[in-house]
């Protein structure tokens, strides 16, 4: 019956919405508690490839529908922003829960970050197989406890990307973010006002404090200095990506190379309008 209710939610996942993207099952393991992966996008010619990796308490058997809705949303942000840019790019995301995350039994511990750093980097390094000599813009979003086994697939160097954005992180090994296999300039750190979780530093080093070196994604809510929309702040540990968030917002940008228009909170913000193209 848990394998049945699994199999009900990639089912789900996989339901192409009106005029939505394809979407295709990347990677399914059946195996309790479960692993799997669904594309949002042409995954096989994108020009800008995002990585969806959960933190706690998320399972393929109760959450791959919305963990592919937020997916989605990413999608969507990503090709309003191309059009607003006049760019032609194209955007692939990927919904990817491909490991066990902990529960309050395991929270505690490494191993499960262990485990997500080895099957991350095997999607990852998968996708550059798939696309040798023609390979994709990749980012990794990572939030919670996903975010520090991302970090350790990038200390490690067992993958590289092009960018990473952590919310929420409880910290992770690397000391500093030019330990990470990153391209430099391209680490963002997210941190909602009441999230517990935040600058702990219970895994290791606080990402987002000043010595770490990341930038900062601002996720305290403001007006698009682009669009003029009010976007809404990010309150504790599981707000970071709801529709209509600064949080998404930035998320979206990062995935598409415009980190320039990202906002931190800071005065700079009021700058980052489309005036930036000329």
């Amino acid at each position: 019956m848990a394998r049945l209710k699994m199999l009900g939610q990639i089912e789900a996942s996989l339901e192409e919405t009106p005029g939505g993207p394809d979407r295709r099952l990347l990677m399914l393991d059946t195996a309790m508690p479960g692993r799997a992966a669904v594309s949002l996008g042409e995954l096989d010619s994108a020009d800008y490839v995002s990585v969806l990796v959960p933190g706690a308490l998320l399972s393929v058997r109760e959450h791959m529908r919305e963990w592919t809705k937020v997916t989605a949303d990413i999608y969507d942000e990503q090709n309003d922003w191309e059009r607003r840019f006049g760019d032609s790019s194209t955007v692939a995301t990927v919904s990817w829960i491909g490991y066990q995350t902990p529960d309050v039994t395991n929270l505690l511990g490494m191993d499960l970050a262990e485990q997500g750093a080895s099957f991350l980097s095997g999607t990852v390094n998968g996708l550059k197989t798939l696309r040798s000599g023609d390979e994709p813009y990749i980012s990794v979003f990572a939030h919670s406890y996903g975010a520090t086994a991302t970090m350790l697939a990038l200390d490690r160097g067992d993958m590289s990307i092009d960018a990473l954005a952590m919310m929420g992180s409880p910290g992770g090994v690397a000391e500093n973010v030019r330990e990470l296999a990153v391209k430099a300039g391209h680490v963002w750190v997210g941190a909602a006002e009441w999230d517990p979780v935040v600058h702990t530093a219970f895994f290791g080093t606080d990402p987002g404090s000043p010595d770490f070196g990341a930038k900062t994604m601002s996720v305290a809510g403001s007006v698009d200095p682009v669009t003029g929309a009010v976007l809404t702040a990010s309150v504790g540990h599981d707000w970071y990506l709801e529709p209509g968030t600064e949080s998404l917002r930035n998320l979206s940008l990062i995935g598409i190379d415009r980190g320039d228009y990202v906002t931190d909170g800071s005065t700079d913000d009021l700058k980052k309008t489309l005036a930036l193209e000329h």
